[in-house]
């Protein structure tokens, strides 16, 4: 009976080395199997396997070492190897193995047909002896891991300025979307306050008149009362105008509307708001805007999660900064609940401070509080501008 050959599986990925291994199974071979170079010499030394077959790329030690390191040992020197790659198949890299004695290299993905037809024409080549060439090789060695490595390089930074420029454009969306936002929310707030405040003034000046010359006191009764739902809907009117886009913003500046923005604040949610505003008159429209809506976005969190008593808000310029602090004494907000990936009010929050410039960093004492602060330069850098300041 023919003695079955006994392959050596040289693979760090153990889901490579399984299929080989079932694939060399039903060819009728015995396997060994090693997850480095160094597993795969020490059972060289003890097992004397038939072949070797190598993946190249390896951590610590790839199959162009393993095949040096091998020929060096005297005993075991003249073992049969081949390759299996999928990253090393230019000529260069061809002639390499070639010239270290590895008898033939298989190119992934791996057909079980083809890598039994290869096992049997390595097993049946005629062995030899690879003393010779040992500088050589070294230096082919070197100068082909480094020509892989500025492949790879090259190829990394391609990728790295793909994203970049990637990043950029979804920045761009982002901030033009914000804008876009902000544009429909100011227009459908002033129709509310314009148009249907008018609208609804005038109805209310009707029914006056209607009242003034009604006998009936039926007919004045009900008119009185929708006179008064007139009114009602004229305050949510107002109120919805407001919430939209609040016109102190514009009228009298952000000092102004952050100061507006706690009294309202505090008279909903019963929480006391000490401010202290200044500062911000420099600012244009959108930066104002950008950091009004995120001392907005600021409160709900505070209203929502911090089981506060107590807000202090402090606006002011900084050198060239504009610099605002939110301090709460609530139950102070944990790691997770700052930059974990279900923290997307803050996410939102950066966003938007990163679209004009600006930062936003957010830190919480466990039982002390937690506090909000941002800061926007007094002149412009967009995302995209820093990174490319910075060589980013």
């Amino acid at each position: 009976m023919k003695k079955r050959s006994t392959v050596l599986i040289l693979d760090d990925d153990s889901s490579m080395r399984e299929y080989l291994r079932i694939v060399l199974d039903e060819g009728g071979y015995n396997t060994l199997e090693a997850a480095s170079g160094d597993e795969a010499l020490r059972i060289l030394e003890t097992k004397r396997p038939d072949l070797v077959m190598s993946d190249i790329l390896m951590p610590r030690m790839d199959g162009y070492e393993f095949v040096r390191q091998l020929r060096s040992r005297s005993e075991i020197a003249g073992t049969l190897v081949m390759f299996h790659t999928a990253t090393y198949n230019d000529t260069q890299s061809l002639a390499l193995a070639r010239g270290c004695g590895v008898s033939h290299i298989l190119q992934k993905p791996l057909r079980p047909t083809s890598i039994l037809e290869a096992v049997a024409k390595a097993l049946d080549a005629e062995k030899e002896t690879h003393e010779g060439a040992a500088e050589s090789f070294e230096g082919d060695h070197r100068n082909l891991l480094m020509d892989k490595l500025y492949e790879k390089v090259s190829e990394l930074e391609a990728s790295n300025r793909a994203l970049r420029e990637s990043e950029a454009r979804l920045h761009e969306l982002a901030g033009r979307l914000q804008a876009v936002r902000e544009e429909e929310r100011t227009r459908v707030a002033r129709q509310l306050h314009d148009e249907l405040g008018s609208s609804l003034t005038a109805l209310k000046m009707n029914c006056a008149w209607t009242i003034e010359r009604a006998k009936s006191e039926d007919v004045q009764k009900r008119l009185r009362s929708s006179m008064d739902l007139i009114d009602e809907t004229i305050l949510v009117v107002r109120q919805l105008s407001t919430e939209l886009r609040p016109g102190i913003l514009d009228i009298a500046g952000l000092a102004a509307a952050i100061e507006w923005q706690a009294e309202e604040f505090q008279a909903r949610s019963a929480i006391q708001c000490d401010v202290s505003a200044e500062g911000g008159e420099d600012l244009d429209s959108t930066r104002a805007t950008e950091v009004f809506r995120v001392f907005q976005e600021a409160l709900t969190n505070i209203a929502r999660h911090a089981g506060a008593t107590r807000i202090a808000i402090d606006l002011k310029q900084q050198n060239t900064d504009l610099v605002l602090n939110v301090y709460d004494n609530g139950k102070g907000a944990t790691d997770d609940e700052i930059n974990g990936r279900h923290a997307l009010g803050i996410l939102g929050m950066r966003e938007r401070m990163a679209l004009i410039g600006g930062s936003l960093s957010v830190h919480g004492k466990p039982g002390e509080g937690t506090s909000v602060m941002l800061r926007v330069p007094h002149t412009i850098q967009t995302q995209r501008e820093s990174g490319a300041a910075s060589g980013v």
